[in-house]
C-alpha cells in the first residue's frame, strides 16, 4: 500500500489512543486476562503496544498481529472505560492497518472476497456442505438442535458443531406481505448463522411477528453483516458487504430492521456507521444512517415496541436461564428485554444464573485460534448454567448457541440451548389467545 495512506491510518489511530489514561479498569473485565493473567492480553496492554505501532509494525508485524488477535472483541473493556474510548473500533482499525501492510493470507482472501462478499457463491458452497456433511461428521443427540463432530479438521476435532440444515432460511417460503398493514412494518436481516445454521430461529421470529400482526418482509439477496472480514482487517470486503446490503434494504420500506443475532445488531447499529468509510458514497451514507437508526434486536422489538407482556407459568414448567451475548449487553446495553421476553413465554419458568453477562468464549474465530482460552471461559459458563438448575439456556446470539451446545456435551447434566425467539414461539403454541386488531 502507499506509504502516505499508511501514515494517515496510523495518525488516526494515535488520535484515538491519546485518550487513554492507563487506569487499568479494563483489566478487571477482560475475559482473556481473567484466564491468562497476562497484562498484554488486557486492553491497557494492547494500547501500550499500539502506542508504538509505527515502530513495531516494521520490526515484528506478525508478533503485533498475534497479540491483537488475542481479543474476543466482546466490548467489555469499552463498556467500562471511563473515558469512553471506542476500544473495539480501535482494535479493528489496527488490524486493518496490519492487514494492509502485511497483506491477507490466501485463505482469508478466498474466504472473504470470493465467498463471503459474494452471497450467491457462499449460498452454493453452504448447500454443498450441507448435502455432503455426512461424509465427515457423525450425529449426536442434543435437546436444542442436532450437532455433529468434525472428524477431519484439526481445528474442530475436539468441538461439536450444529449440523447444517438441508434447507437454509433464504430458500424457505416466506409469507406474502398483507395488502392491509395491521401492525409494524418489519424487515428481517437474517445473518449468516441464522440463515445457514439455525433457520428455525428465523421461523420462530416470523411466527411471533405474524401473531402480533406485523407486516413482514425478507429482502432477497442479503449478505453477511461483514464482521468476520472486518475483524480480520479486510476493510475492502467489509465495505463491499455494507454496500451490497444497502442495496437490498430500502429504509422507506420498513419501520424496523430486526435481527435475531446480537452481533449483527451491534454491527449494523454501531460499526457500519463508524467503520464503513466514505468509499460507499455519500448517498449511501444517508441510507446507512437511517437503516442503523431503525435496526433493533428481536427481543427489543417485542418488548419495547410491540409491548409483549409477561405470562404466568405453572410450577412444573421447565426452567430456562439466560446468557447475555457480549455484543448485545456490552455494545448496546440490552439486558432487560430478552429476560422479559423469556418471562412472556408460558412454556418456561425463568431462573437467573450467576455471571450471566460474562463471555462464553466463542468470539467467532477466536475459539479456533485460541481453543484453550475459549474452553476455559466456556467451562466457567457451563458451571454457571448448571448452578442455575435450568433445563435450557437461552440466548440472543447464534454464535453463542454453538459454543453453549458444545459445552452441553461435556456437562454432567446436558441442557438444551435455544434462542429467545424459539422460547417465545414455544409459548405461543400453548393456545395463547389471539391479540385484538388494536394490539
Amino acid at each position: 500500500m502507499a506509504i502516505n495512506s499508511l501514515i494517515s491510518m496510523l495518525g488516526a489511530l494515535d488520535a484515538a489512543l491519546s485518550l487513554c489514561t492507563r487506569c487499568g479498569l479494563c483489566q478487571a473485565v477482560c475475559p482473556v486476562y481473567s484466564v491468562t493473567g497476562n497484562e498484554a492480553d488486557a486492553a491497557r496492554g494492547k494500547i501500550f503496544l499500539l502506542d508504538g505501532l509505527a515502530s513495531h509494525l516494521f520490526d515484528d508485524p506478525a508478533g503485533v498481529s498475534e497479540r491483537l488477535d488475542r481479543c474476543l472483541l466482546c466490548g467489555a473493556c469499552e463498556a467500562e472505560c471511563p473515558r469512553g474510548i471506542k476500544i473495539t473500533q480501535t482494535y479493528i482499525a489496527a488490524r486493518s492497518i496490519l492487514a494492509e501492510y502485511m497483506g491477507l493470507s490466501l485463505g482469508k482472501k478466498v474466504l472473504f472476497r470470493q465467498m463471503l462478499a459474494r452471497p450467491e457463491r457462499f449460498d452454493r458452497l453452504a448447500a454443498w456442505a450441507a448435502r455432503f456433511q455426512w461424509l465427515v461428521t457423525r450425529p449426536a443427540g442434543l435437546l436444542s438442535s442436532p450437532v455433529s463432530q468434525n472428524m477431519v479438521s484439526p481445528l474442530l476435532i475436539n468441538r461439536w458443531v450444529p449440523a447444517l440444515p438441508i434447507t437454509p432460511f433464504h430458500r424457505m417460503e416466506i409469507p406474502e406481505r398483507p395488502t392491509e398493514v395491521k401492525g409494524h412494518r418489519v424487515a428481517i436481516f437474517a445473518g449468516c448463522l441464522i440463515d445457514k445454521v439455525f433457520p428455525d430461529i428465523a421461523v420462530a421470529m416470523i411466527e411471533a411477528l405474524k401473531y402480533h400482526r406485523a407486516d413482514i418482509s425478507v429482502p432477497a439477496g442479503q449478505g453477511c453483516c461483514g464482521i468476520p472480514a472486518l475483524s480480520s482487517g479486510d476493510m475492502k470486503s467489509f465495505q463491499s458487504l455494507v454496500a451490497l446490503n444497502l442495496e437490498r434494504f430500502n429504509p422507506d420500506d420498513f419501520d424496523w430492521l430486526v435481527t435475531g443475532c446480537a452481533t449483527c445488531t451491534a454491527v449494523i447499529k454501531k460499526i457500519w456507521p463508524e467503520m464503513s468509510g466514505w468509499q460507499i458514497g455519500s448517498k449511501n451514507h444517508v441510507r446507512l444512517k437511517r437503516i442503523s437508526e431503525k435496526t433493533i434486536d428481536f427481543s427489543g422489538l417485542m418488548i419495547d415496541i410491540i409491548g409483549v407482556a409477561p405470562m404466568k407459568t405453572g410450577s412444573s414448567s421447565p426452567l430456562v436461564t439466560y446468557h447475555d451475548p457480549c455484543h448485545l449487553k456490552n455494545s448496546l446495553g440490552v439486558m432487560e428485554a430478552p429476560r422479559k421476553l423469556l418471562c412472556a413465554s408460558n412454556a418456561f419458568r425463568f431462573a437467573e444464573m450467576k455471571d450471566a453477562d460474562t463471555c462464553c468464549g466463542m468470539g467467532g474465530g477466536f475459539c479456533l485460534s485460541f481453543p484453550d482460552i475459549s474452553r476455559s471461559l466456556g467451562d466457567r459458563k457451563r458451571d454457571r448454567i448448571m448452578g442455575s438448575g435450568a433445563d435450557v439456556v437461552a440466548t440472543s446470539c447464534p454464535a453463542c448457541m454453538i459454543q453453549l451446545a458444545d459445552l452441553s456435551i461435556t456437562a454432567p447434566r446436558s441442557f438444551g440451548v435455544r434462542h429467545v425467539a424459539q422460547i417465545y414461539a414455544d409459548g405461543l403454541r400453548l393456545c395463547r389467545p389471539q391479540p385484538s386488531d388494536a394490539s
